[in-house]
């Protein structure tokens, strides 16, 4: 499929769903706060935004410069008229906000259709409305069960709408399939009897129950477009042949249906609120460990599972599940095994299929090897009936790097427990290192070579697990490793300096922690794991790459040589890219959260770093946060987790220059 077919498909799907959605819009607007009736010019707005959003879906063929220019002024009517309404709804705001970056993104790849000759039938644009009206109400559904929905005769009548306007798309393609009168006649009948139905599902309380399952069913039930049916594509390639879109989309479905499962009443004991529900799952999805939730007692049984499956989907990815299954039944394209070789960076001696199958097999294996160990010990340290389950969930989050707990403290119960700790601690650096890189360790301490990139992982692995272990000796022995022995200052200084990098696990209390040992707490954050692992942050290769950098610049030599291997100039600049890319984020959070929210900057910059770097520790802001800073630090969690550089790439499309410039040389000084 060229880049013109894209843009024509996916500019009739956003035409359908700009449709669908101006009904809500409208109802967000006219009932903002509670007002019985809005201010005249919030009304003016509104008409005006709806009228603007649907003449920019019909000139997206004819003219797109104008149409691009239509949806400017749109999202700013959108965003001016329903701010009211967005200030006190942190899940309304979350989904606007990732409405309007997606179709930011959209507008600055799309540059029109040549011609008007390419939908082979009059049937398929139609599909693609219904389709983009049935995302738009399915959209509008999951926002309102994730939200506190207050069900005001604004809002019913605007879902009534949705659903409407996703109905007679679907009769329109209905009856442009054939040329019988039958079949118009039929697609009125479903006009009527699908209008019927949703009004009576307004008066019974039940619309959103219609709604949802309308969608559903409009989604897939009709078959896939002709054209990419003749293609052998599907109308979702356009979000899982690329690197990028495959992992941010991936990540969204799985927070949504882990915030969906959470908020089931029998996932916890007293329920859950739906922010809170909403940080929960993107914090395990995105194994990061901070919860605004006591994982022993709020969540049941039930609720515990649903999370441990989160973060076993998100620490080994449900796309290298989703792919060896396919790739078990052949059915993987080769757009789809190109993108899961970018993704999971498979090395090119050892096929796709095998790297992944490799990678399970390994986290199972440890996995079950840590829930063994971990049970003797929770066994052994209490006696405890329940230390099977408790070992089970405690290797799953460790090995992940996810840093959830089932005690209220933690780990500082199990501090002189050395079973504990150095169990969790081998199973939070496996799960660190990528499967290769273990698999190579004892091929490297026995002196044999290994691919560069490991080994550059393994030292620098290592130096930092001795350096964090020294510096916390040296600031901690008096504070937080206060009245411990010699022996178990020395086991909890190096449990912390291997969690601190990306696992959220603690055995002692960090808030007592002194202020040089809380600076250096947030650089190794910061700097994470290492490649094709769990862990997060910038990765230790990355920051092997700048210190490399540095010294050949101050030795002034020519070229960055390791090993008798030149490294490229194109690794310095991604390695210095991902660096400004993760800075940029950080501070963007830091400063949303020190303006909106009243705790100490430190313990705010704390979180925010921890958020990014997927580490899950807290000074105790967390459960000071209020449902703004909540959704700040969540939005901060998942972009750690798919990347800073993956949100970036969205702007890549492939088509820049890969010639050697012929540009003369520019001097910059830069001391």
């Amino acid at each position: 499929m060229t880049g013109s077919s894209v843009s024509a498909a996916s500019a009739k799907f956003i035409e359908g769903m700009l449709v669908a959605l101006t009904p809500f819009v409208v109802a967000l607007a006219t009932a903002a706060n509670g007002e019985t009736i809005p201010p005249l010019w919030r009304i003016v707005v509104v008409a005006s935004t709806a009228v603007i959003g649907l003449a920019a879906s019909r000139q997206l063929f004819r003219r797109p410069r104008l149409a691009k220019t239509l949806f400017i002024l749109y999202s700013g009517g959108v965003g001016v008229a329903v701010w009211p309404t967005l200030s006190n709804e942190p899940a309304a705001a979350l989904f606007f906000g990732a409405l309007a970056i997606a179709g930011f993104f959209w507008l600055a790849d799309y540059d029109g259709v040549v011609g008007r000759d390419y939908f082979r039938s009059a049937a398929e644009p139609e599909l693609l409305r219904t389709r983009g009206a049935a995302a738009a109400v399915l959209s509008l559904v999951l926002l309102s069960l994730l939200s506190e929905y207050r069900g005001t005769l604004f809002d019913h009548v605007a879902f009534l709408l949705c659903g409407m306007a996703a109905f007679i798309f679907f009769c329109r393609w209905l009856a442009a399939r054939s040329e019988e009168k039958f079949i118009r006649r039929l697609a009125r009948l479903i006009v009527a009897v699908g209008a019927a139905v949703l009004i009576a599902a307004a008066f019974f309380s039940v619309m959103r129950l219609v709604l949802l399952i309308e969608s559903i069913a409009l989604l897939f039930i009709p078959g896939y477009v002709s054209s990419q049916r003749h293609a052998g594509e599907h109308w979702w390639d356009v979000f899982i042949n690329h690197p990028a879109r495959s992992l941010i989309t991936t990540f969204l479905l799985l927070s949504a249906v882990g915030t969906l499962l959470l908020r089931v009443p029998a996932a916890s004991t007293n329920g859950v609120s739906a922010i809170d529900a909403v940080f929960t799952a993107v914090s395990a999805v995105c194994v990061t460990g901070l919860t605004v939730l006591n994982i022993g007692s709020d969540l049941t049984p039930v609720g515990q599972v649903f999370l441990l499956v989160l973060i076993q989907l998100g620490g080994i990815g449900i796309m290298t599940i989703a792919t060896v299954a396919l790739h078990a039944l052949g059915r993987l394209s080769l757009n789809q095994e190109y993108t899961m070789n970018q993704l999971t960076d498979t090395t090119a001696g050892r096929g796709l299929f095998e790297s992944l199958l490799l990678m399970l097999r390994f986290t199972f294996t440890v996995e079950l090897i840590g829930a063994l160990l971990l049970s003797l010990g929770f066994f052994m340290h209490a006696d405890e009936p329940l230390s099977i389950w408790r070992g089970i969930f405690t290797s799953v989050s460790a090995f992940c790097n996810a840093g959830f707990a089932l005690d209220p403290d933690n780990l500082e119960s199990y501090q002189n427990n050395p079973i504990v700790l150095y169990t969790v601690s081998a199973l939070i650096i496996a799960g660190g290192l990528a499967p290769a890189a273990c698999l190579a360790i004892p091929r490297w301490m026995s002196g044999h070579s290994v691919p560069e990139a490991i080994r550059i992982a393994l030292v620098m692995t290592a130096a930092l697990l001795a350096g964090g272990t020294l510096l916390i000796l040296i600031f901690e022995w008096n504070h937080s490793l206060a009245g411990l022995d010699v022996c178990a200052k020395i086991n909890n200084a190096f449990f912390q300096s291997v969690t601190l990098r990306t696992a959220g696990f603690n055995s002692v209390n960090i808030a007592h922690s002194a202020g040089p040992t809380l600076l250096f707490m947030m650089i190794l954050m910061f700097i994470g794991g290492s490649p094709g692992g769990t862990a997060g942050g910038i990765k230790t290769t990355t920051l092997a790459v700048l210190l490399l950098t540095f010294w050949t610049n101050v030795t002034g030599r020519g070229e960055i040589v390791v090993s008798n291997r030149r490294i490229r100039h194109t690794t310095v600049y991604r390695a210095v890219t991902i660096t400004a890319a993760f800075a940029a984020i950080l501070l963007a959070s830091v400063t949303m959260l020190s303006a909106t929210q009243s705790e100490p900057l430190i313990d705010l910059a704390f979180e925010a770093v921890s958020a990014l770097g997927t580490v899950g520790l807290s000074l105790g802001a967390t459960s000071h946060l209020d449902a703004v800073g909540k959704l700040i630090v969540a939005i901060t969690m998942f972009v750690g987790r798919v990347g800073p550089l993956t949100i970036f790439m969205l702007l890549y499309d492939g088509k820049g220059d890969s010639a050697r410039s012929r540009c003369p040389d520019a001097r910059i000084t830069l001391t």
